[in-house]
């Protein structure tokens, strides 16, 4: 052993761990699983954990996980082939990927599932797997450069930080067990030209690039980063055989993952995921991203201990240690792209290649969160604890340095920046807890289209997501990160039911066949106690759910029609309009002398198309949708921020169309420019092309002053 406590250069007769060796590894890193994360072992069948808030995205969020991994475990047994058309936003074309599709998590999570079909159970299996697993994959990675003590180490970092025990609300963003595998693979595949281990570098990689997209992006950062090391380290050996090998490997595994992207590039070409960053890009703002970027690396660190032991690692640099280098630039490189288009440094800010990288790599710009590339940088630093505890035991015999690892262990523990904890548990209504209606369907649903009333918030449109891995049938709803419109206009005409002018348009428009009334969830209900009109009939009551059939007949192209992205429902082609597009949008009363502030106000318009053919406004695919944009900015600001708003109308050629726009008021006082126009998606405003809009000066002012102005 060198005085750096690092392996001299492996021989390829050298052994690797053996299997004693690493089953007790994986062991002793799943006992401190179930105690780091505990009560949530004790409640595996039944809870699930994330953290309080207000805000109920974060329920929704894990909800719309489970849903994910169930269905993605469910088709695979039923219909491969239509994996990506799941059961939610009837009638949608590839739901599935209107979110990630976390297939590189099914391993861990799909043989539970299918043997016990409790959602619940597998997704806790699935996460008391990935923190061993993702130590175990450190470890080996490690054992490549430093004795078993300091790779235990290694692992214990990488795996079990703060900010990854408190983030069970997003877990699948905790599956990181494959890309230290890929590394460590990689460099064995180089080292010995085993043929196993490229299959096993393929088979790594494609799972770690599958998880979710954010881990994508960061897997691409650090073994494009890691590469380009260990080639160099292998220069010696390296053969046609070799250079095949690994380009083999990189292949089907990059290959797998555009095959499996495709859905998005086309859901992208539709124009319902956004090619750039969307309305929630202030997350990429310097004051939002810099300070997360510190908190994660300071507060929710790895703690004085541990980044002492870095400190160790990093005076080796001026050895040979190529290993040293390797964890120093995926550590910096983590850190440089976490700021995303901006590092910002006190009052300097500084252009990232996170810049870069989002005008050249196709999805890249959609990423909302940039400091979760924090997980390179925690690869990095996972590497040099473990080299640089290496360093320190360097002159002690293996059974003392085991002694001094555990030691450290503990004060690494101790140490670690805060102890932010497991988030609650919160129990899943699951089984015979499932709400009768849904079990009901399981049996008798004979999968007819299901829609549910009210559409209600987003947390709530999770659970029914959930639940509906009891029945499987398609539901109008749902919740995902992109909507579809189609989705809104349905429940547009579902909330005037049970009117039985509401029922006709709704069997003219989708193919529904269940309606679950929820009517503890309405307010007031007087209006589904009275008769039902002719085409709706009374299945049965459970509890408050009461279960409708439609009987009505239903357009049997409906479906078809709403997933027509080549002409709207009423057959105006979806298509630019070109150079020329007059008309204008005008208010239809005239504006208050004063606006009340942290409002919503109500503007009734007349929008007017001054050429001879129609407007698209009535598909449900965005692009070359013409839609409304409207805001209140501060004022000599022209344009909106917020997202477009669909017409669900076409406007007709010489013609007008009424609409009535709700706009939320500023909080402070003051003047601003209310701006109301029309934009096409991919064409930008219309008035690029002719058409008028709004764009007046208006006064927001106190409570008072607004109820006493005209």
């Amino acid at each position: 052993m060198d005085p750096s406590g690092c392996r001299p250069p492996r021989s390829k007769s050298e052994a690797g761990p053996v299997a004693r060796e690493i089953l007790a590894v994986f062991l002793a890193y799943l006992a401190f699983t179930i105690y780091a994360l505990w009560p949530l072992p004790s409640v595996l069948g039944t809870h699930l954990s994330y953290p309080d808030s207000p805000y109920t995205l974060v329920e929704a969020d894990v909800s719309l996980i489970v849903w994910a991994l169930t269905w993605g475990s469910h088709a695979l047994i039923t219909a491969p082939w239509d994996l990506f058309d799941a059961n939610i936003f009837y009638p949608a074309e590839r739901s599935l990927a209107f979110s990630e599709h976390f297939l590189g998590h099914l391993p861990l999570f799909a043989p539970t599932w299918w043997v016990t079909g409790n959602p619940v159970f597998a997704t806790n299996i699935l996460i008391l797997l990935m923190f061993p697993l993702s130590a175990l994959g450190m470890y080996l990675l490690a054992r490549r450069s430093v004795i078993p003590p300091a790779a235990f180490l290694a692992g214990l970092v990488y795996a079990f930080h703060p900010s990854a025990v408190a983030n069970l609300g997003h877990f699948h963003l905790l599956g990181l067990q494959y890309l230290p595998l890929a590394l460590f693979f990689a460099d064995r595949w180089l080292e010995a030209g085993r043929y196993r281990d490229a299959v096993l570098l393929a088979g790594s990689l494609l799972l770690q690039l599958l998880t979710s997209y954010y881990l994508a992006y960061a897997t691409a950062v650090a073994f494009g980063l890691y590469l380009p090391f260990r080639l160099f380290r292998w220069r010696g050996s390296l053969d046609r055989r070799r250079w095949v090998g690994l380009a083999a490997a990189i292949g089907f595994a990059g290959g797998a993952f555009v095959v499996a992207s495709l859905p998005y590039l086309a859901l992208r070409a539709q124009g319902v995921i956004p090619s750039g960053p969307t309305n929630l890009g202030w997350l990429l703002m310097p004051e939002i991203t810099a300070p997360t970027v510190w908190k994660v690396l300071c507060e929710n660190g790895i703690g004085l201990i541990a980044y002492g032991l870095v400190a160790a690692a990093l005076l080796s640099l001026r050895r040979r240690n190529d290993w040293v280098w390797v964890g120093v630039a995926l550590a910096f490189a983590g850190l440089v792209l976490s700021f995303g288009p901006t590092i910002q440094l006190g009052p300097v800010s500084i252009l990232s290649p996170y810049r870069l990288l989002a005008e050249w790599v196709p999805g890249f710009a959609t990423l909302r969160s940039p400091h979760r590339f924090l997980i390179v940088t925690q690869i990095g630093l996972a590497l040099l604890v473990g080299l640089g505890f290496a360093r320190l035991v360097s002159r002690l015999r293996l059974r003392l340095a085991w002694t001094a690892a555990a030691g450290t262990a503990v004060l690494v523990l101790l140490g670690f920046s805060t102890q932010p904890g497991v988030p609650p548990v919160h129990e899943v209504a699951i089984g015979e807890k499932v709400p009768a209606v849904y079990r009901w369907l399981a049996t008798h649903g004979d999968g007819g289209p299901l829609l549910e009333i009210p559409r209600n918030r987003f947390e709530v449109a999770g659970r029914r997501m959930l639940w509906s891995t009891y029945h499987w049938l398609p539901i109008a709803g749902g919740y995902s990160a992109y909507t579809p419109l189609m989705s809104e206009y349905i429940y547009r005409i579902a909330w005037r039911l049970p009117r039985a002018d509401a029922l006709e348009r709704l069997a003219d428009t989708i193919d529904i066949e269940w309606i679950i009334v929820h009517r503890e969830e309405l307010q007031p209900t007087a209006r589904w106690d009275g008769p039902l009109p002719q085409g709706l009939e009374k299945v049965g009551e459970f509890g408050s759910d009461l279960l409708l059939r439609v009987t009505r007949p239903r357009r049997p192209d409906a479906a078809e029609r709403m997933r027509n992205d080549e002409e709207t429902l009423s057959g105006v082609p979806l298509q630019a309009l070109g150079d020329t597009c007059r008309g204008s949008v005008r208010l239809t009363e005239s504006l208050p002398a004063s606006l009340p502030p942290s409002d919503s106000v109500k503007f009734d318009l007349e929008i007017q198309n001054d050429e001879a053919t129609a407007w698209p406004g009535l598909a449900f695919y965005p692009r070359h949708l013409v839609q409304l944009t409207g805001c209140i900015a501060p004022a000599g600001n022209s344009r909106c921020s917020s997202a477009p708003r669909p017409l669900f109308a076409d406007i007709p050629g010489g013609g007008r169309l009424e609409k009535r726009l709700n706009l939320a008021t500023p909080r402070s006082p003051g003047t601003y420019q209310l701006n109301i126009y029309l934009t096409q998606d991919s064409g930008g405003t219309l008035e690029r092309c002719g058409f008028q809009g709004v764009h007046e000066l208006v006064r927001v002012g106190r409570a008072a002053e607004a109820n006493a102005s005209p």
